[in-house]
């Protein structure tokens, strides 16, 4: 794993060097290059991704005859999801320049996740609930 990461940092940095010298020549060419970089980096890292989900499900089958460990463990990876593709969003929508627009993409995503979540927050409300009034 953290060989993977050093090789996807490895390659961002030729990447940037590479921009950054051929900028002086041709935007054209380093948006290409920086493109191209960008599409190489998410390939390490859907090979990264690949073993930890493996790991994930292994847990999350270990934990099959609990439904409810199941169903948390579901909205955290899809939680996590989210975030991700709302990161990787909003910094293309900032490396163009177009701030408003990442933040719209920021706020969209805050409130996929707590919509996610809210089923399991009436669950922990409910949970409280019931201690409660056993007092």
């Amino acid at each position: 794993m953290n060989e993977d990461m050093l090789k996807i940092c490895a390659l961002a940095f030729l990447c940037i060097s590479v921009c950054v010298i051929i900028r002086v020549v041709s935007g054209a060419v380093a948006t290409a290059v920086r493109m191209a970089g960008i599409i190489l980096v998410l390939g390490g890292v859907v090979i990264m991704i690949s073993g930890v989900v493996a790991d994930a499900r292994s847990i999350v089958e270990s934990f099959s005859g609990n439904s409810q460990i199941t169903r948390y463990w579901s909205v955290m990876l899809r939680a996590l999801g989210i975030a991700v593709l709302c990161r990787i969003c909003t910094d293309v929508c900032r490396d163009c320049g177009e701030s408003a627009i990442a933040g719209g993409v920021e706020t969209a995503g805050k409130i996929s996740i707590l919509a996610l979540s809210l089923p399991m927050i009436e669950e922990i409300i409910e949970y409280a609930r019931d201690l409660l009034s056993r007092v």
